[in-house]
């Protein structure tokens, strides 16, 4: 409808008067985040009042959108947008009537517009629009009639419906965009486990290195076991060891700490025999112990050759 000195209302029990105040356009759509987008759209639309001019005008616009909901985790979830739009074209228009521009030649105006638009998600990549654009054009003659003071105004309300081309590609590039810091955790945690590995054969090797050639008592074996070992061990069904910290070992280099026993019970078993499962209830955490030392300055000694192998150790007193 044309909102100007010579307003057209629709009459809508009249299909001609609906018809020829109704329009059509087409475009490109962009979304640059959940508060902006623009498209560009062209198309045509025709205003016209029974028995005194008709008009059809083309535009091209460009139209911005600042979406209202944006901070409002529940709509973004559904795909619901509030928009505030403002653009910015041109037009070509022709406007005829009984002894005005009967050879029927166009002309050109700008426009500025602002409305407002309700968006909804219809499919996996469809999308509809509901909304209202109150174009102002800078000519005053679309009527016919170019006494006012501003130029013309078109009202429009209108219906849009948007089909997403990019479709399973934006959904699979949001899905890797979620799922790229869990897959980055993953892999570090799979290569933490893989240099314990590494170090626990390195020092396998040099256990094997240094053993003796001579045959070893098992008296001697048993005995050297019950006197170096002080510590109370409990054996799960794995056969991995969980401290009692009733043990007489004082320090123990820590190098992970888990949410789930899990995850630390298969970081130990990588790590050999010298490590041990330390669970801190206090603050629901599991501690992998590479080893547990007498003495601080043993401790300390060692954590400084941990740290070239698992970047990030530290020392506990139990």
């Amino acid at each position: 409808m044309l909102i100007g000195d010579q307003s057209s209302l629709p009459n809508l029990a009249d299909m001609n008067s609906l018809f020829s105040n109704f329009g059509i356009r087409s475009g490109v759509h962009r979304v640059f985040s959940d508060q902006y987008a623009a498209d560009l759209s062209f198309g045509m639309a025709g205003v016209a009042k029974k028995n005194t001019y008709t008009s059809t005008i083309l535009p091209v616009q460009l139209t911005l959108h600042y979406n209202l909901l944006s901070n409002l985790e529940r709509f973004n979830t559904l795909g619901t947008k509030f928009n505030i739009n403002v653009g910015a074209g041109g037009a070509l228009y022709r406007t005829t009537a009984t002894n005005y521009n009967e050879e029927g030649l166009f002309s050109f105006s700008e426009n500025l517009s602002l409305g407002s638009s309700i968006e909804f998600k219809i499919a996996k990549s469809g999308t509809l629009s509901l909304g209202y654009r109150h174009s102002l054009y800078l000519d005053d003659n679309i009527d016919t009639d170019p006494t006012g003071l501003l130029g013309d105004v078109l009202g429009s309300f209108y219906t849009a419906v948007r089909w997403d081309i990019t479709g399973s590609d934006a959904a699979n590039h949001k899905v890797s965009h979620k799922t790229a810091p869990e897959n980055a955790h993953k892999v570090g945690e799979e290569l933490r486990i893989a240099q314990a590995k590494v170090k626990a054969m390195e020092k396998a090797v040099l256990q094997l290195k240094s053993m003796k050639t001579e045959p070893i008592k098992v008296e001697e074996s048993v005995s050297d076991v019950s006197s170096e070992t002080t510590l109370n061990i409990t054996e799960e069904t794995d056969n991995t060891s969980t401290v009692n910290t009733s043990n007489t070992k004082r320090y123990a280099i820590i190098i992970a700490s888990y949410k789930s026993e899990e995850l630390a019970q298969s970081l130990a078993r990588e790590l050999g025999n010298t490590a041990q499962v330390i669970p801190v209830p206090e603050i629901g955490r599991f501690r992998v112990a590479y080893d547990i030392y007498d003495t601080y300055k043993d401790a300390k000694k060692n954590q400084k050759e941990l740290v070239l192998d698992f970047g990030n150790c530290w020392i506990v007193n139990l």
